[in-house]
């Protein structure tokens, strides 16, 4: 029976379909991987948290699917009428790719309930460097566990793939311009999700971050997006800007952190908490305030040494440390706040922030003052999702987020 394709629910139960795959995955991941005894509230914060990232990766999921439909669509509004072969050639075409996707996401969530014991992060390319030796990946793994992961695989890509193909098995045959309107529309909303929103800040790992607690977090992250983000930044660092012998560069580098002995010094010795207020200060020049005008040179014209428009920021500074003699350690706001909260020279193509493995075994600053009994709350005016910055600081140990969402209109 034929009908308008905005009657059809085929594309929402697709959608709704991978949810629900990845829904049943975060419960594996928490069942299996736990080392903490968890709530059903933070089993209910798990998935509402993950919820956005869930929701953009099965909306790439369908697009294929989505194009696929809406291609036929313009065909027939147009009066291009398809002869069995090539219906046939497109069932085929979509049951393949059904199954595919099925293959996709079942391999991601295994493999992350399986490597993450053993790993301590969510799975992300580093499985790619073993493709080369898998022998050598099993070599030290029980072979019943391999037989259980491959059973496993098998046993739910079937039901999954079973499930996608039941679900669009009664795609109706378009014939209106209205199927093509649509399929447009649920295109575009497709898109939405896919990019996270429609704010400045598009989908990224540390989006689902939400709690001081490192495995709630990495329980929300939907496995398949970690591994397909993180493709293209799992370069070899150690084999890259290969400019000096390393004894030159160690000597280097080391000379940098020639005070790191004294670090134990800088923080309040147990029971005494005075209050820690760090400013950085982002896009404004140190010319601009009472200091920084002193220490420009003194044949400059005095034209170019205004009055301080910062007076507050100038109180601050004379009550606490001032750090006048400062250089640019990089030219983006992830590489420079990385490089200050946990003294990380900042790569020259790479932005180590959003790297979520590496950033989260970084040390920093609010870590530190959480071992000496310091709560830690970090303010920025902007959305704090802007290149994984809220997983960053969330996983280096800062209690509290205040970004642009908890500010009001007013």
């Amino acid at each position: 029976m034929r009908h308008n394709s905005l009657t059809s629910l085929w594309l929402p139960r697709l959608f709704a379909l991978w949810i629900a795959v990845f829904a049943v995955g975060k419960v594996a991941f928490m069942l299996l991987c736990a080392s903490e005894r968890l709530s059903p509230a933070d089993a209910l914060a798990v998935w509402w948290h993950g919820l956005p990232m869930d929701a953009a990766t099965a909306a790439y999921l369908i697009a294929l699917p989505t194009v696929a439909a809406l291609l036929a669509a313009l065909a027939a509004a147009v009066g291009i009428e398809a002869t069995p072969r090539w219906q046939r050639a497109a069932r085929h075409a979509m049951r393949a790719c059904h199954i595919t996707l099925a293959a996709a996401a079942v391999a991601a969530i295994l493999a992350d309930v399986a490597l993450y014991p053993f790993w301590g992060f969510k799975l992300d390319a580093t499985v790619l460097t073993y493709i080369d030796s898998p022998r050598d990946v099993v070599a030290s793994v029980p072979a019943a566990f391999v037989a259980a992961c491959l059973i496993a695989f098998v046993v739910a890509t079937a039901i999954v793939a079973m499930l996608a193909l039941r679900a669009s098995r009664h795609v109706p045959s378009p014939r209106h311009w209205a199927s093509v309107a649509g399929y447009i529309a649920v295109a575009a909303v497709a898109v939405v999700l896919m990019r996270g929103g429609v704010k400045e800040s598009t989908m990224n790992v540390g989006n689902a971050y939400f709690s001081s607690r490192t495995f709630l977090n990495h329980a929300a992250v939907n496995p398949l997006f970690s591994f397909i983000s993180s493709v293209g930044k799992s370069d070899n660092f150690g084999q890259l800007y290969r400019y000096m012998p390393d004894d030159e560069a160690r000597t280097i580098v080391d000379s940098l952190y020639a005070g790191a002995a004294q670090q134990a010094g800088c923080v309040p010795p147990a029971g005494r908490h005075p209050s820690v207020l760090i400013v950085i200060w982002e896009g404004c020049g140190a010319w601009l305030t009472a200091q920084g005008a002193a220490l420009q040179d003194a044949g400059t014209a005095a034209t170019q040494h205004p009055q301080s428009v910062t007076p507050c920021l100038d109180s601050i500074a004379a009550e606490g440390l001032n750090f006048a003699n400062l250089r640019a350690n990089s030219f983006r706001t992830d590489r420079g706040v990385l490089s200050i909260l946990s003294g990380h020279i900042a790569y020259p193509t790479h932005s180590l922030m959003k790297m979520a493995a590496r950033a989260s075994r970084l040390p920093s600053l609010a870590r530190t003052l959480r071992t000496a009994g310091y709560t830690t709350a970090f303010a920025y005016g902007g959305d704090i999702n802007f290149t994984n910055m809220k997983g960053y600081l969330l996983s280096t140990g800062f209690d509290h987020l205040v970004a642009d969402a908890d500010f009001t209109a007013a």
